[in-house]
């Protein structure tokens, strides 16, 4: 616990060490079991509610771990299969069960992101399982996540452009305002700027977007 506060690394590979060396040496399970929850505390990724009841780190990494397997799943298969809806579900429904977890958003708009660009006929199933809604709210969860805002502002371009139907339900969410926080709140993250400028740019056609946007001080 002590490595891990006199540090300050939190991070996901920080975490998997953790695992790794409590899979090497069981003997010393109670203290890297205190540094793993340590570390998951400060990445506001302890103690979720979900609808079954209370949730664990531990349950938050397991979430983490099922999505990169179901993304290692597809890795290996033609360009053009469809990813089953089943495994679309399961990823949908794990962001809705640990809506608290930063880790967890992030990987599962990474995993749709993957999956349209491998596919795009991807797009319908993972629209249809409220990835919209789900994404949205996870930029409003997370507004000062760089990396959560940027994965996000990705998965919604492609759900989005040349859509109308997913622009509506993106603005029925009040997607852009929640673009329009991020920039404000991450104003020196390049990468976040250039993203969230392309997904802004999918709405700019629109004369009641182009007004809002302008309302909320997007232009400045």
């Amino acid at each position: 616990r002590r490595v891990a506060q006199a540090s300050g690394n939190y991070s996901r590979d920080f975490i998997l060490w953790l695992k790794k060396m409590l899979e090497q040496d069981p003997t010393h399970r109670s203290s890297i079991d205190d540094a793993y929850e340590t570390a998951m505390v400060c990445r506001n990724e302890l103690t979720v509610v979900s609808v079954v009841g209370r949730t664990t780190s531990r349950d938050v990494m397991d979430a983490c771990a099922s999505i990169d397997t179901l993304l290692s799943k597809y890795e290996s298969a033609r360009e053009d299969e469809v990813v089953e809806e089943d495994d679309i579900s399961k990823i949908a429904n794990a962001m809705r069960q640990f809506s608290k977890s930063a880790e967890v958003q992030t990987q599962a708009c990474i995993a749709f992101y993957t999956f349209i660009k491998r596919n795009r006929s991807n797009k319908v199933i993972i629209c249809q399982s409220g990835a919209i809604e789900l994404s949205v709210a996870a930029m409003n969860e997370f507004p000062l996540n760089a990396e959560l805002q940027i994965s996000a502002c990705r998965l919604l371009h492609e759900l989005c452009l040349e859509n109308i139907e997913n622009k509506g339900a993106f603005n029925e969410h009040g997607g852009i305002l929640s673009i329009l926080t991020a920039m404000r709140n991450l104003s020196s993250n390049v990468e976040l700027q250039t993203v969230a400028c392309q997904l802004l740019a999918v709405f700019s056609n629109d004369d009641r977007n182009r007004c809002l946007i302008v309302a909320e001080g997007g232009i400045p």
